[in-house]
């Protein structure tokens, strides 16, 4: 082993953690790569770990709903260029001028693309008995936020402010690939 201290490689630091110079990270590519016709691989560096807090924040497209709140809470685990939020909002007053597209802002991390949500549960919305489909979201290429969207028989139409009372919650899962 050369004396030299290699600054290429990675580093063990005296608290035990293992560190990798910018770009650098753990190396898979000795695996055997995916046998499924059609596959292409394009990486086998896993080079980003993070995880931590946000908050995140009601809104809408017409910028006038204002929101207060009980609870938000944001949590995010980023492992290589994957991003997954679980997201808790509950609301004590919506004040609302103009019923317009809900969305959840305060991601994060943007997102790369246009994507699904995995899942959404709310509660407290204006309708009553079973007449409401599911609530579903996306994320939007380079933003931080999830645009909200009730299903329907013929798909999906904006889930809009006038939906949601003033004591209304959203518990969100959702995976998204980072910009």
């Amino acid at each position: 082993m050369s004396s030299a201290l290699d600054t290429t490689g990675p580093i063990i630091k005296s608290t035990g953690n293992i560190a990798f110079a910018s770009g650098k990270g753990i190396d898979f590519s000795a695996q055997t790569a995916s046998s499924l016709s059609g596959v292409s691989v394009s990486s086998e560096l896993l080079d980003h770990y993070e995880e931590g807090t946000f908050t995140p924040t009601f809104g809408a497209s017409n910028g006038t709903s204002t929101a207060g709140y009980s609870t938000q809470s944001g949590k995010y685990t980023r492992i290589g260029n994957i991003v997954h939020v679980q997201i808790r909002i509950t609301l004590s007053s919506l004040v609302t001028n103009v019923h317009s597209h809900a969305w959840i802002s305060g991601l994060p991390i943007a997102s790369a693309e246009r994507t699904a949500t995995s899942s959404i549960v709310c509660g407290g919305l204006q309708g009553t008995g079973f007449d409401r489909f599911a609530v579903a979201g996306r994320t939007e290429a380079g933003a931080t936020r999830i645009e909200l969207f009730q299903a329907t028989n013929g798909g999906v139409t904006d889930f809009g402010t006038g939906d949601v009372s003033g004591t209304a919650y959203f518990i969100v899962q959702c995976t998204y690939r980072a910009a």
